[in-house]
């Protein structure tokens, strides 16, 4: 989510004002993982895989760039963090 400028300041030398508010910057990643079921008896039994959809959400408000939070640092913090425990 972003918000466009409020207002256009020349005279101060500022470019842009943003709108204070919270702002929300969402990622959303996905990922397979296998598993099985112990002392079932029925299809889970055997090894299978599923689909997962993981959203990551910053809430925060805008910097002096107009941004809250970076999707690349977004993305750094799910491949050093989350990532290496996902593979299967």
């Amino acid at each position: 989510m972003f918000f466009a400028p409020k207002e256009i300041k020349q005279e101060t030398g500022e470019s842009l004002v943003y709108n204070p508010h919270r702002t929300l910057v969402s990622k959303e990643f996905t990922f397979d993982a296998a598993h099985h079921l112990f002392h079932y008896e029925g299809k889970c039994k055997s090894l299978h895989g599923h689909t997962y959809h993981l959203q990551i959400a910053v809430s925060g408000f805008l910097d002096d760039r107009g941004m809250t939070y970076d999707f690349g640092d977004i993305k750094a913090i799910y491949k050093d963090y989350l990532e290496p425990h996902l593979d299967h």
